[in-house]
């Protein structure tokens, strides 16, 4: 009686510590060199036009910010924006949001109305509204820094985050201006 005692203790014991040992798995390796990223989600493009004839004339897009902690991360988000005709202008900050600027979303995350004038493009950009022509472009791009001290832009997404679907965050749009 006293050897079946001793052999299920030791059964039991050797249990325990091989259960309790680390996974030298694969894949337990890879995920834990896995970090979560954050992006800024397309919720509805409102408008993505300017008038060339009316300064006041506006784009809106609304837009999630999704970070591992379902926003505790979001620092701030930069629009940056290049003027594309025939006189090409380098890339300069357009405008810069903040969480104060950001309503919680229906999924609970901070939500942003991304608008500016045509007036606001111009004057950020420093050009005369004279060398823009219909079809001429504004091109933005989006930079979303956590207040962890990450960086995130429109180079660090790829097809499956970028493109149309449930993620929809390109971090960059095209606003045409037009002749309306």
């Amino acid at each position: 009686m006293k050897n079946i005692i001793f052999k299920c203790m030791l059964v039991a014991l050797t249990l325990g510590v091989v259960s309790c040992s680390e996974s030298d798995n694969t894949i337990d390796n890879l995920l834990d060199q896995v970090e979560t990223g954050a992006i800024v989600r397309t919720l509805e493009e409102i408008s993505d036009e300017l008038n060339l004839n009316d300064p006041s004339s506006s784009y809106a897009i609304r837009v999630e910010e999704q970070d591992e902690e379902f926003g505790g991360l979001f620092g701030s988000l930069d629009i940056y924006v290049t003027f594309v005709g025939d006189v090409d202008v380098p890339e300069t900050l357009l405008k810069t949001y903040t969480p104060a600027d950001a309503t919680q979303s229906d999924n609970g995350l901070p939500e942003l109305m991304l608008s500016s004038t045509y007036a606001e493009f111009l004057t950020a950009l420093g050009i005369d509204p004279a060398i823009v022509q219909n079809n001429d472009r504004m091109d933005l791009r989006l930079e979303l820094k956590l207040t962890d001290g990450r960086v995130f832009t429109n180079d660090d997404v790829n097809a499956d985050v970028s493109g149309a679907g449930y993620f929809n965050a390109p971090m960059e749009y095209t606003l045409r201006v037009k002749d309306l």
